[in-house]
């Protein structure tokens, strides 16, 4: 999501004492990278990670239910910048993770850093909420009703509110 970083960054002011982790996809991060400059102009110890899909990741699954697959402007015309050259302009330490063999060797500075995780183009963005759902209904669907008790009495659909 587009906002995650915006929230890491509130999270970390507001908690100055605590570690703060941002987990953002690369389409969320290009809606959001400006706010990079706040990261550095505040010396936050924020440490991001790219789930990168190399694509609209959100996207692509709606257009795969809906369109036939059809991934235009979510892999096809689809553009993805050098991150680590990003990193760098910001002079933010930045690691590209290709492997669970590099995951485990990964020492996460204290400091500022991108941890960039390459993921298959097609990895699915899971939890996920779909069509007319509410967010407690979300794919993958729960079948076991282990959603015991919820707080107010949802219709089926929100369209039906």
């Amino acid at each position: 999501m587009g906002y995650s970083l915006p929230a890491a960054i509130g999270a970390q002011l507001s908690n100055p004492s605590r570690k703060v982790y941002c987990f953002i996809g690369d389409g969320g991060l290009q809606m959001n990278i400006q706010e990079l400059q706040t990261v550095i102009a505040y010396n936050l110890p924020i440490t991001i990670f790219i789930q990168n899909n190399f694509g609209y990741g959100i996207i692509k699954q709606f257009q795969d239910a809906n369109f036939e697959s059809r991934h235009f402007a979510s892999g096809d015309g689809y553009t993805l910048p050098s991150f680590e050259r990003i990193a760098g302009a910001y002079g933010i330490p930045y690691f590209a993770i290709k492997s669970i063999d590099e995951l485990k060797k990964l020492r996460i500075p204290r400091s500022a850093s991108i941890i960039d995780l390459h993921f298959p183009l097609d990895s699915l963005i899971t939890p996920k909420t779909e069509g007319d759902n509410f967010i407690h209904n979300q794919y993958p669907y729960i079948e076991d009703n282990s959603i015991q008790k919820l707080y107010f009495q949802y219709p089926d659909h929100p369209s039906e509110l």
